[in-house]
């Protein structure tokens, strides 16, 4: 009987070192995506002109919004975008694109054509090392869309997949009356 006693205090002793052991790991895991950042960083735009983390400057808050060439959900959420990139100018809020299967000139064209088609014409960036090393190696699906505030913080938690104009705009009123300064 006292055995079996003395594994059941050793089994409260293993679950509640479990237990703590696991609010760490979700305390430090939090606090390490809220220190996140997105600077800095050199790469170029579709355009092949030079962009740095400056960009985030221009306005409170910044959508970056992680597509492929080769992704339909990408591609289907990308007219929204364009139309919300124009009727948000006003707010201190702004899109920007990172293209991720562009490598130098690859899909480079094919890119710059669906930016056109889908009039999606807000800044899109390409992949560099120091995006990759910031964020994009972390990416495993796209799209992926994550905030920043204008010194290159990531804000608010990583969204996975498209969506649809409405939904897009629910997300960014949120995130805009949380992050931007009025």
């Amino acid at each position: 009987m006292e055995i079996l006693g003395g594994l059941g205090m050793l089994k409260k002793k293993i679950f509640n070192k479990l237990i703590i052991m696991t609010f760490l790991v979700l305390f430090i895991n939090g606090l390490s995506f809220a220190s996140e950042k997105m600077i800095p960083f050199k790469t170029l735009d579709i355009n092949e002109e030079e962009v740095d983390g400056g960009v985030f400057q221009r306005a409170d808050l910044t959508m970056i919004n992680i597509w492929a060439t080769f992704c339909p959900p990408c591609l289907d959420e990308l007219p929204a975008l364009g139309k919300i990139s124009k009727e948000y100018e006003d707010k201190n809020f702004q899109i920007i694109g990172i293209v991720a299967d562009v490598r130098g000139k690859e899909n480079l064209d094919l890119a710059k054509e669906i930016i056109e088609k889908t009039e999606a014409d807000f800044l899109h960036i390409l992949p560099s090392q120091d995006l990759i090393a910031l964020k994009l190696k972390n990416v495993s699906v796209v799209p992926e869309t994550i905030f920043v505030d204008k010194n290159g913080n990531v804000v608010g938690q990583s969204i996975v997949g498209s969506r649809n104009e409405v939904q897009w705009k629910s997300i960014i009123d949120q995130y805009i009356e949380e992050y931007v300064v009025k």
